[in-house]
Order: C-alpha cells, then structure tokens, then sequence
C-alpha cells in the first residue's frame, strides 16, 4: 500500500523498503523499477537508479553516486541538451579545483597545464560537498515540470558510511525539492535506524513486519475442531462424487455449497473430513487458501461469536497469503492508530473492519483459489447472522475480483441461509445421503464381541436402526451405546431385540431416558450430578475434568464450614474423577481430550445441551431431584470460585514454609508460581468471576 501511494502519488514523496537478507530486498528493488516506469511511461527516462557498493578507498561513495546518476540523466536528456550538461558539470568540478589552488589562472589554462589522471585525481579529492553541487548542476538541465524517481539500493552495504551518506541524500533531495514539482525517492536497505532518525515521520516498509503484527493482531483458538469425532471408515466418501458437490466444485466461479442436516445428522464430522482431505482430492485445492471456523455453544460465548469467526477466517488467509495483505493494511493501521492512542494491549479490531475486509476478498485483482469453511452456523449468535450470511452470498457474487471464493457451510435448516440458496449455489441435504454410513457404522458396532448373536439377528438389528435412525448418526449412536450395556450384562436374541425396539425414535426421547435414569440416582450422585450440569451448562467455556476434580472439592453451600487448608483440600478431592464423570452424567456427556487443554468435558451434541438447559431449569419439569436455576447455578459457582481464590492466596493453605510476605526472598516468589501452577481452577476464577457474580443477582 505505502508503495503503490508513492508510486501514484503527484507530489514529492521518500519511501524506505527495509528487510533481513533472505528476503532479497535487491531483487524487490529491480522489480520496482520495472513497475516505476511502467506505471509512467512518460517519466521512464528520469527514473533513476543506484546500488551502493561497500566503501572504496580509490572511489568514495557520494563520487560513484554523481557519476551513476550524471551518467543516466546525460542519456536521457535530449541531445541538444547533452553537451551543455556535460560543460557545465565539469566546469563546476573544475571551477572547485581552481578555488583550491593559489593560481589566478582560469579553466583553459588549468586544463592545458594538467594531465587527465593528475586531472581525475583533483577531481576525486574534491570534498563531497563540491560533488553534490555538481550533481545538482546536472539536474538544472530537466525541465522543472518533470517528475523524478531516484531508486538508491543496497544502502545497508556501506557499512559506518551509512549515517552520513543518507543525511547527504536528505540534503540533496531538499534540493531538488526546491526546483522540481514532483521528486520520488525510494531507499532500501536491511535496517530503518538511521532512515529513521533522518526521515522523520517519512513512511517505511520493514519487509513482512507490519503483516506479522497484524497477523498476531487477529490470532484466535477456534477450539471444536479438535473435539469432533473422526468418521467411521469408509464414512463420507460419498461427498466427492455427488453432483452437487462437483457442480459446486468444478465451477470456474465463485459459489457456496450448503450442507443441510438434521440436528446429529454428521454434519461436523463430514466438515471435518472435508476440511482435512480437501487439498488431498481436489486439485485446484492443493495449492488454494483454505480457511475454517467452526462454531460451538457448547464451548462458550466466544466460540458462537461472527466476530471471533472473521478474526480465525482473516487470519487463515493472511497467513498463508501475504498478497492478501493489501486488503488488511488501511484497516490494521486505523485500529493500530486506535490502540497505540489507548494504550490499551487488550483492544479490539473493530467489528466493521473485519467486515470490510472480507467484503474487499471479492476485489482481489489476481488469480487466485479460496476456500471458507464454516460448521455449525445455526449453533452461531442470532445477532447479525442475517448480516454475515449476506456478506458470505455477496462475496460469492462478487464480478470486480479475479479470486474464486468457494464457501462450504455445514447447518441445520436457518431461515436466513435457506432464503439466499438460489440457482447459482448449491446444496445436499445429509440425511439424504448418509444411510450406507449408518448402516456400515452399525454393523462395526454390532461386530462386537457383547453381541453374540447370529447373523440373522445381527441383520434384523441393522435394518431396524437404519430405517427409524431417519439419517441422524447421533439417535444410531446412543442406541448402540445403550445396546452394548444391556448386552454386556447378558440377554436373549428376544429380549435384545425387545430392548431394541423399546427405545424412542426421537433424540429428544433418548435424552429424555438418560435423565430420568440420572434423576433415580443415589443421593450423593444426585448432588454430584447438579454440580456437573451446572458447570457444564452454565461455564463461559467448557471446564477440563482437573477443573471439575478441584471445583468438586471445595463446598458450595455457604451453610457448609469451608476451611482453607491445603490438608482438607486433597482429602475432599476424587482422584478417579473422570469415572465420577461418567456416572453422574451418563451418556449425555463425554470426556475429549484436547491438545493443549487437557480432557474437556462437554455435552456429547449441542441438542443434548439445548434439551438438558431447557429441561432442568423448567419449573413444569419431570427432573424432581437434577433441577436447577440459571441464578442459583451462578450463584454456586460464585461461591466454589471465591473458596478456590482464598485456598490459593491463605496463609493456612500455603503451610509453614511460607513465612510472611514481607519476608519473602525470591525462592519464596519462586515456590508460590509452583504453588499456583499446581491449581489448574485459579486461571479461569480470574477471567471469569466477574461474569458469574454478575448473573447470580
């Protein structure tokens, strides 16, 4: 951007182009020449250009410098105007000579008194100022109206030199500012230092820099990702071969492909697949941009957040793009401008810029692949999808560009995208498509050794789940799970195909089930399992099964003694926590493992959590024991995260090697850390207490 504002600019301009030698800042100077003149056909013979070669004991650097340039203009000024430049720049270099000298002799006798070499030698001693004027002497001869460029490279080469020489290149543009209406001055070099301190306030491009800090600007952890299941074998490879797929992917335009699906229909799992075998199968992919974000209101605000989707999106394609950067360079400097006046580290892209800048995508002027990957679209904040979904249609409309933009969303039916599916996008509806998916994951399941029946019955089984599964993976896979129990505890082929066909068609039905299982639990279970739900459904992000295990053993009933003691702390802790888990929360929950983060608990599918929230804080509720309210369950995990906090910070809890903080040397600082790191609850109650206090009114 900083360029191509100099390269167009009308009036004088400096431009300093700076960066570490693998990134062959000279060669970006050659191609900037080249586009120099290209973009000012008229002006060709006056770009002017110089590389600085490291310093000469026979040829100081400001004389290589006047005889490049004097040598260039001399070729490009008309030939009438040749021999009098010439005169009048060996004149000025004589006439420096002669004021030397103690002689009243004049130029004609100078020259016939001395030899060329003794001549050429007189010359090179001149000071450097006595050169500048005479390089100035040349430019007299273009026409004032002409616009210059003077490209000098490589200025890092000159070693101790460089301070001093580009403060006589300041001087000397000054200079010609005064006489010519338009100079453009480019420098580069490996570092902006002295450029810098001489150039106030003049723009410079550090190579990659600006783009890296803009980069870590837009950083955010889309974590569901990592925790949607992998297919089953043989799973989804229908996708590449069905003719809306192919239509949409074969398209020399830009298009969106919508997957529609039933809620656990496999939507995310097929996105998955998708997202991680689509530079192997396709083959305009293999070298296109390939950006994701997959939502989740299973795994907090931030995670259902369009913001937080356009900071993932635009970072995946800046960071394997740097051409794209244009598109980013006007915003990051409005909101850099923004968070250097605030001085504030945690400021915000603004929401709009980050929109703008997926709108520009559609104007990007060179040929070019890219892919977005959105999952879960219904599972995103209702506030301003409409907006999005729009910008998503729009972008795949875009004429002005010559980048395709191909868009794949994974959803159950929204209104807002059903209404802007036309002609020229497409779509597969899943449930469609995924029989002999679910009819091969049956049979893997059913291949387990708890299910030993003959084949017949095994056949009878398949059948039965395939045609009421109605193409929801999720109603297939908790039945199986539910089987797989009943047959381990031993059963007949009738009574398992009894249990079979004993179980609601409907997902909603199944949730219903496990819960009221839950609710006949014993009376220890019961108040593990509200503490459970509550964490799970109420937490700003999904809590770690350590998290669970240390929030488990502090009380939160405040009729409850709490005592912060580090003894009675460990000795209220479940060690086989994960088990516990499971047992209060049935199938209805799973364990995850996260890299990074440790096994997350979370609910096995977002209608599992939208039916458990809505079920257990309802005052007509069948749940007689497992209720809760939105207000208690904050409250509690208020009081759970205020007796962690004091755990961390008491006296009694640190034990008798800590003596007062007054005292403390760095050992004691240094054991506290460790202390701390040991509790893996402190660094969510520091985010997100505020949060819980504020909705426990």
């Amino acid at each position: 951007m900083d360029f191509m504002q100099w390269l167009s600019a009308d009036r004088s301009r400096v431009l300093w182009l700076s960066g570490p030698p693998e990134c062959h800042i000279h060669q970006a100077s050659s191609r900037l020449v080249d586009l120099t003149k290209e973009k000012n056909p008229e002006a060709q013979p006056y770009v002017l250009y110089f590389f600085c070669f490291a310093p000469s004991e026979n040829m100081p650097i400001v004389t290589m410098f006047m005889c490049a340039l004097v040598h260039q203009i001399i070729e490009c000024l008309p030939l009438s105007k040749r021999n009098s430049a010439i005169t009048g720049f060996s004149d000025t270099l004589l006439n420096g000579i002669l004021s030397r000298g103690s002689s009243d002799s004049g130029l004609s006798q100078l020259k016939a008194d001395v030899s060329v070499d003794k001549l050429l030698r007189k010359i090179l001693d001149l000071s450097d100022s006595e050169h500048w004027n005479a390089l100035v002497d040349v430019f007299l001869n273009i026409e004032e109206k002409q616009v210059l460029h003077i490209i000098i490279d490589g200025v890092h080469n000159l070693e101790h030199q460089v301070g001093r020489f580009v403060q006589d290149v300041h001087r000397f543009i000054t200079h010609l500012q005064e006489r010519f209406c338009t100079v453009k001055v480019l420098l580069t070099g490996r570092s902006s230092t002295e450029f810098q301190e001489i150039f106030p306030g003049v723009p410079g491009i550090e190579y990659d820099k600006e783009r890296k800090e803009c980069l870590a600007s837009l950083r955010f952890e889309n974590t569901r990702y990592h925790m949607i299941s992998q297919r089953h074998q043989d799973s989804c490879e229908w996708l590449w071969t069905h003719e809306q797929y192919t239509a949409w992917s074969t398209a020399e335009s830009s298009r969106l492909l919508y997957i529609q699906g039933k809620p656990g229909s496999g939507k995310s799992t097929l996105t998955k697949y998708f997202r991680q075998n689509l530079g192997k199968r396709e083959r305009n992919a293999k070298s296109a941009i390939i950006a994701d974000f997959f939502y989740s209101d299973r795994e907090g605000t931030l995670q259902t957040s369009h913001y937080s989707m356009l900071q993932s999106v635009l970072y995946g394609v800046l960071e394997q793009r740097e051409s794209f950067f244009f598109h980013y360079q006007q915003e990051y400097r409005n909101y850099r401008e923004k968070y250097m006046h605030l001085a504030d580290e945690h400021a915000e892209w603004p929401y709009e810029s980050l929109k703008r800048v997926l709108t520009a995508f559609g104007n990007y002027p060179h040929s070019e692949r890219l892919y977005l990957i959105l999952d879960a679209v219904d599972e995103s904040s209702d506030e301003d999808r409409h907006d999005i979904l729009q910008r998503l249609v729009d972008l795949c409309s875009a004429t002005e560009g010559k980048c395709i933009v191909k868009i794949f969303i994974a959803s159950r039916p929204v209104v807002e995208l059903d209404n802007k599916i036309s002609n020229l996008h497409n779509i597969i509806r899943l449930q469609a498509q995924n029989a002999k998916d679910i009819s091969n994951f049956v049979l893997s399941i059913l291949d387990n050794p708890a299910f030993d029946f003959t084949s017949e019955i095994i056949d009878i089984a398949r059948s039965y789940i395939v045609e009421h599964a109605q193409g929801v993976f999720l109603w297939v896979n908790l039945v199986l799970k539910e089987l797989l129990k009943y047959a381990e505890e031993g059963c007949s082929p009738q009574e398992f195909l009894d249990r079979l066909t004993s179980f609601p068609n409907e997902l909603e039905d199944i949730y219903r089930l496990i819960l009221y299982r839950l609710d006949r639990g014993d009376g220890r279970s019961i108040a593990h399992g509200v503490r459970l739900f509550q964490f799970i459904l109420f937490a700003y992000r999904p809590f770690t099964s350590t998290e669970l295990q240390h929030a488990f053993a502090v009380p939160d009933n405040l009729d409850t003694e709490f005592i912060s003691s580090q003894e009675l702390f460990l000795k209220a802790m479940i060690p086989r926590i994960d088990k516990r888990i499971v047992h209060c929360g049935g199938n209805i929950l799973e364990i995850k493992h996260l890299d990074g983060h440790g096994n997350v608990v979370q609910f096995m599918h977002q209608t599992a959590r939208e039916f458990c929230l809505r079920t257990m804080c309802s005052v007509d509720t069948s749940m007689s024991r497992l209720r809760m309210s939105h207000d208690d369950s904050h409250l509690k995990m208020s009081i759970t995260c205020i007796r962690y906090l004091t755990l961390c910070v008491s006296r009694t809890a640190l034990g008798d090697e800590f003596p007062s903080i007054d005292s403390w040397t760095s050992k004691h600082f240094e054991a506290y850390v460790l202390y701390l790191h040991d509790r893996p609850l402190l660094n969510y109650i520091l985010r997100y207490l505020k949060y819980h206090i504020g909705h426990s009114h």
